[in-house]
Order: C-alpha cells, then structure tokens, then sequence
C-alpha cells in the first residue's frame, strides 16, 4: 500500500473558477523559489491563520521548512506566501497505520477565506453511501508522465463506507474509524501525489463542510483502491482547543 499521497494529484478533475475554493492553500518547500516546483501538500484555511493539513506531510519538517501558498487558484500567479508561525502534528500519529494523520499550521498574516469544519450536527451524518465528496489539490493528473497541474483543480467522488473499503480487494481490514474512503469501483477519478493534505468537502444543504484529509492510497485511480481520508470530525475537539487558544 502507498503510504502517503505525497506525489499525488487530481485525476480526471477540472480546473477551478479564478474565485473559488479560497480556502485551500498549497503547502511549498520554503527553500525552493518556484511556487510550481515548491508545492508538495494541500491545506484548508480554517481562520485566524490556522491551516488544517495531513500530518505526514510536515512530520520530520521544521516550521521554517516550509510556508504556505494562498489567495490564488494558480501557482504562478495571484498569490502570496506567507511563512509558519506554529506546526502542530497531531500528538497521537502513527505512521504506519496513518491514524491520526492530521496536523495544523498556523501562517503569519494569512487573511484568505476560511471554511467551516463538520461538527456531530451538520458534517458525518449526513453522509450516505450516495453523497459525493469533493476533492481539490494542484496534484498529479497524467500518472505515466507523473505531471501536475498549475491551475487548482476538483473532481467530485462517491463516498464509499467503510465496510466497502475494508473488503478484500480493497483494504482488507486496514481502514479504521476515523478514515473514510472515496472514489469509483472502477477506477479513474482520485486524489493523486501532491494533493495530501488538501481539503475533502461534503456540501450539506447548500454549505460546503470541511469532512476530511487526503491521506494516502494503493497508488491513484486504481479500480477498488478508493482513495482513503482522515475524517476531520474525530479530531474537532483537538482542532477546536488549539484554534481557539490565545498565543
């Protein structure tokens, strides 16, 4: 099984509108000038500065490492980089099994929209085995060539249960409570390298919820081998502490 989904990208989606989904953020290598060649993660603007991203993709990284991408759906133009002020892995990841497979950051001066976060009232329950999830990231979209895209892009995947995805051509028994899977049993449409981290979103009446993490996959597109999320739900009482706390 692929680990982490950081070379991934959005296959078969479509570019996004100049004025939406600005929300989500690229994460770069702070060392590399290029914003198309820094990119490697994805994130979600929270607020106050507070970016919900996967915890692999800043694990064994220092703050300075890294800064964040934000204010355009393009990575050459548009927008601004901002550096980390805080990067807070969730305390109880696992690596091998990528429980717990979320982390936050906080940037200085990032002012860009935010979106709001699935809560026990509007976000888990309202997933069916019918609802579709929305996924974005500037990752991988040719898997022969292993390129990606420099305009932010979106495909729109069927949520499947966990049931479904624990079955034995799929996980077998490996995904756990607090993932979720989404894709098609054929194949095709999927998260890919450099999409982790960025944003899976339910739209729950008309509103967009933030209900998940891209984490990792059995490689992209693979029929059965849907691509597998961290439900942001599980962790909402750890995000909502260190969001709300005063530095």
């Amino acid at each position: 099984m692929a680990k982490d989904r950081d070379s991934i990208k959005i296959l078969q989606g479509s570019d996004v509108a100049p004025d939406s989904h600005q929300w989500q953020v690229a994460i770069l290598r702070a060392d590399i000038p290029e914003n198309f060649y820094a990119q490697f993660c994805g994130g979600t603007h929270l607020g106050s500065g507070w970016v919900l991203t996967a915890a692999h993709c800043v694990v064994g990284l220092a703050s300075t490492d890294i800064q964040i991408y934000a204010g355009s759906v393009a990575l050459d133009s548009g927008g601004q980089r901002y550096k980390i002020t805080q990067m807070v892995p969730y305390p109880r990841y696992d690596e091998q099994s990528l429980v717990g497979d979320i982390a936050l950051i906080r940037a200085d001066g990032l002012a860009v929209s935010s979106l709001a976060i699935a809560d026990s009232s509007s976000g888990w329950s309202a997933l069916r085995p019918d609802s579709k999830i929305l996924v974005s990231g500037w990752g991988v979209t040719d898997t022969v060539e292993n390129r990606k895209s420099n305009t932010l892009k979106e495909v729109s995947l069927p949520y499947q249960t966990n049931k479904t995805c624990n079955g034995p051509e799929s996980y077998n028994k490996t995904i756990k409570s607090v993932m979720f899977c989404a894709g098609e049993m054929e194949g095709g449409a999927d998260a890919c390298t450099y999409d982790s981290g960025g944003p899976a979103v339910a739209v729950i009446g008309t509103k967009p919820i933030l209900v998940g993490i891209v984490s990792f996959g059995d490689d992209c597109g693979q029929p059965k081998k849907f691509g597998v999320y961290t439900r942001v739900l599980p962790y909402r009482d750890w995000i909502d502490k260190l969001t709300s706390a005063k530095h």
